[in-house]
């Protein structure tokens, strides 16, 4: 090899050598600098609000053929701003029936409470009853509803209730023969601020030669009572279930709750 070549491939390294400590130099000074792209996260979303609101009533009401009866009506904002809410009143089934007006509005705002009074009225083709009258309350895409009861046929502040409820200490029980039976039971209306008399009633189906001396120890109650069903099971009684049926009313209500008795 001449000397020209040597010094050629001699520059050539030197060139090369200087070039790659210079883009030491670079990277050493510059890439320290260089951050990566900070990766956004977009805010989470707010939390939609939570609209709710509820429909209730005063109570039921009472009124005879030819007249006319009011309830009130309140709406009450739980959760929210509601805004405007519309009322609507089905009627009952049949012919007779008038009113289903809400006064002074059918249009209500509960922010937070507003009231509406129920007039309905039933002519002497209704027949006498305790008639459900179910009112919904609209607002936006919400809807509520409470049922009111109308007791036509008794005086205007006769006791007209939702329900009668008749619970047993002993749905089903097993004595032997000539052992004495004893059940309590509480009734009682579900508007326990409404002085509601109760008469009381039991149909048995037990024949006579099943138990004696079966006893109902009272017959009348006013608005909640608890009272016992007693009888003495007959040495003679035949194996089988037998049922006890009592029936109270009241309030325009007349209920009906059966418990067994079972001799083995």
């Amino acid at each position: 090899m001449n000397n020209l070549q040597t010094a050629t491939k001699t520059r050539t390294k030197t060139i090369v050598a200087v070039a790659l400590l210079g883009g030491a130099i670079i990277a050493a000074l510059v890439l320290p600098n260089i951050r990566p792209a900070r990766r956004t996260t977009p805010p989470p979303s707010p939390a939609p609000l939570d609209v709710d609101f509820l429909v209730n009533k005063t109570g039921n009401a009472s009124f005879m053929q030819g007249s006319s009866a009011t309830v009130d009506i309140v709406l009450g904002v739980l959760s929210g701003s509601v805004g405007s809410a519309n009322l609507f009143a089905q009627p009952p089934a049949g012919s007779g029936w008038s009113g289903f007006i809400f006064s002074p509005s059918n249009n209500c705002n509960p922010n937070p409470t507003c009231t509406r009074t129920l007039t309905v009225g039933a002519n002497s083709q209704v027949t006498s009853g305790r008639y459900p009258v179910v009112v919904s309350a609209l607002a936006g895409d919400l809807s509520r509803q409470v049922t009111v009861y109308f007791c036509v046929g008794q005086l205007a502040g006769s006791p007209c209730v939702d329900d009668i409820y008749i619970n047993f200490e002993n749905q089903s029980m097993t004595l032997d023969r000539n052992s004495v039976m004893n059940n309590n039971v509480t009734i009682g209306t579900t508007e326990v601020s409404t002085s509601v008399p109760l008469s009381l009633s039991l149909a048995l189906s037990p024949p006579t030669n099943v138990v004696n001396n079966v006893v109902l120890s009272q017959t009348s109650c006013v608005s909640s009572c608890t009272i016992s069903v007693s009888a003495v099971i007959k040495n003679t009684a035949p194996a089988g279930q037998y049922t006890f049926t009592l029936r109270a009313q009241g309030g325009g209500v007349d209920k009906t709750k059966s418990f067994i008795l079972v001799i083995p």
